[in-house]
């Protein structure tokens, strides 16, 4: 691409690296020279260069735009550009505690509150638009080398991801330089915590001390029945169950990925709604982390020694249907998956269960 001419508001300068042709801005603004580094370069890849010329041009044509428009005395976003990276954190925490304040969204907050920590220990000052791949990859090394699970360092780097994509909507950034990142942490399959059959027996055996501890009983063996997600297990009403040749029939769409879901409830699954009160909600849950308090003294009454989570009921449908000979499609489809691929991991646990069960049998002759 050649140089732009000198007439241009905004010129563009291209700069040969070992990494390839980096793209500069070149500007003047309230009397200050501007040398912007676009951190988009030419690598060589055809599809990719041509997408990367797309941006550049896109960039180079706001820059002319914004300049135009202050020379008009319209504001214009330069001061917004220059945001730093842990305020624009604190920017997109608030914004979406002020969207809903559902249990989902002052998670994503919290986490959100430990991920400036990570970029802090980086580099405080650095704007949103002067993040790069390389600052990326520093931000995750920190993620990975804090002592908590695999899980949780995966869920930290979504959400820093989440605030990097928001950046893009927000028109900070032209691209999320974390996408270019090939190495994330990944889930660990062993975290998924769920209870074999016998312990689920054992778990509904447990004598509840009030109507709170029932009510949470109740739905986390709702869950395990049916794989219903918290979300979609606390707002089920008369309306979502329909008679069929004498069965009940549950019918609902999925809170998080909006897939509908029909099927027969078994004959236990039916027991405990007829228990359950049908004149509105039928479990009418306290927060998910008051759930999980609630749940943990249930548990510890069984002797079963598993962290359980309302989550691990979901856990416990999908590897029983799994291990009792359910094929991947069905299950997936009951779970409410938009992809099998988040469906097989379950098929792993499972093929672990069969790996240890044989592995039984060494040295028995």
């Amino acid at each position: 691409m050649a140089k732009e001419k000198a007439t241009q508001l905004v010129q563009l300068y291209e700069r040969k690296t070992q990494k390839g042709i980096t793209f500069y801005l070149h500007y003047s603004l309230n009397g200050e020279q501007v040398r912007e580094n676009t951190h988009l370069r030419l690598t060589g890849n055809k599809e990719t260069d041509k997408i990367t010329k797309k941006a550049v041009q896109m960039l180079q044509a706001d820059r002319t735009a914004q300049l135009l428009s202050n020379r008009t005395g319209i504001a214009t976003d330069t001061a917004k550009s220059n945001i730093l990276l842990v305020d624009y954190c604190n920017v997109v925490s608030k914004r979406i505690c002020t969207e809903s304040k559902s249990q989902t969204n002052f998670t994503k907050a919290s986490q959100i509150k430990q991920v400036i920590a990570f970029i802090s220990n980086v580099d405080a000052k650095i704007k949103v638009c002067n993040v790069t791949k390389q600052f990326c990859e520093k931000v995750l090394n920190e993620i990975e080398k804090a002592e908590i699970g695999q899980t949780t360092k995966k869920h930290y780097f979504a959400r820093f991801q989440f605030i990097l994509n928001n950046a893009v909507k927000d028109e900070l950034i032209v691209v999320n330089p974390a996408t270019a990142i090939e190495s994330k942490p990944m889930q660990n399959v062993a975290e998924k915590v769920y209870l074999t059959e016998s312990e689920l027996k054992e778990f509904a055996k447990v004598e509840t001390s009030n109507g709170m501890e029932q009510l949470i009983k109740d739905a986390f063996l709702f869950s395990a029945l049916t794989g219903l997600r918290f979300s979609d297990i606390k707002r089920i009403t008369a309306n979502h169950i329909e008679t069929e040749n004498g069965k009940m029939r549950l019918k609902i769409e999925t809170q998080k990925t909006k897939k509908y879901i029909s099927f027969i409830l078994s004959p236990e699954s039916t027991e405990i709604l007829k228990s359950r009160p049908t004149d509105d909600i039928i479990f009418d849950l306290p927060t998910e982390v008051y759930t999980n308090k609630i749940l943990k003294r249930l548990n510890e009454k069984t002797g079963i020694n598993k962290h359980l989570t309302f989550h691990s009921a979901r856990h416990t449908f999908a590897t029983l249907l799994l291990t009792k000979g359910a094929d991947l499609y069905t299950v997936s489809t009951l779970l409410g998956h938009s992809n099998i691929s988040t469906t097989q991991v379950y098929a792993k646990i499972v093929d672990k269960k069969k790996d240890d069960a044989i592995a039984l049998l060494n040295n028995v002759l």
